[in-house]
């Protein structure tokens, strides 16, 4: 016998970063917990403030991917701490992990982060 449950219901203000989902993950970090998602190609990255079990999430950012990346499977987070602190990729798209977001201490994404470059991983590390 199969068992469905019916968790929650999200409705955000911009309907591409909550339809589409992928994949998961969430992250401590100054600020407390964040739910960070990635959609299918179209989406992007979201973030979503965990207070507490009783409060509901509260979309605090987002950013659509850029035109360059593409569909490789379906996306998954990536969350990797690089020199800069952490940082949020894309894996499974075509450039997806060679451009993401650095993740500031409010949770939200900051300036762009690459995993190639000083400080970062090895220029013979290839990026899929």
């Amino acid at each position: 016998m199969l068992r469905y449950s019916h968790v929650a219901t999200y409705i955000g203000p911009t309907i591409s970063f909550v339809t589409n989902i992928t994949d998961l993950q969430i992250h401590t970090g100054p600020s407390g917990h964040t739910l960070y998602t990635v959609t299918h190609v179209g989406g992007g990255f979201a973030a979503y403030q965990i207070t507490s079990a009783s409060q509901p999430i509260q979309l605090i950012d987002s950013r659509a991917y850029p035109s360059m990346l593409g569909y490789a499977g379906a996306p998954t987070v990536a969350v990797v701490d690089l020199a800069g602190g952490p940082a949020l990729f894309g894996a499974g798209l075509i450039n997806g992990m060679g451009l993401g977001a650095q993740i500031n201490e409010a949770g939200g994404f900051g300036a762009v982060a690459q995993l190639q470059g000083p400080g970062q991983l090895p220029g013979n590390t290839i990026l899929l």
